[in-house]
């Protein structure tokens, strides 16, 4: 799933895509992907991509935030998104705060 979920964070522009890889570590997740989209039209584009892009292998999909959110996260289960304003990226820190497992940095 998670090569299938950074194929369409590529497809729409999203940038600086980071896996933070809890596989066998945790029990209620595998991955954490997170990346910056500059706009809220880009951010809602990219979980509506998501949600459209995996259906079929992720049918309970849950999305947080709104359409003023500047964080919004998409649960698919085994994978968690996060899509970040840069702004609020920067201030959350995601990747400092998981840094023993960032394993794979994608484009």
């Amino acid at each position: 799933m998670i090569e299938q979920l950074i194929k369409i964070l590529e497809d729409k522009k999203a940038e600086d895509i980071q896996v933070i890889d809890f596989h066998g570590e945790h029990s209620m997740v595998d991955a954490f992907i997170v990346t910056s989209a500059d706009s809220q039209r880009q951010i809602w584009a990219i979980v509506n991509a998501i949600q459209d892009g995996i259906a079929d292998i992720a049918p309970f999909v849950r999305v947080s935030g709104d359409s003023s959110s500047t964080w919004v996260s998409v649960d698919c289960g085994d994978v968690v998104v996060h899509v970040f304003d840069p702004a609020e990226r920067r201030l959350y820190q995601l990747e400092k705060l998981w840094a023993a497992y960032l394993k794979k940095i994608a484009s």
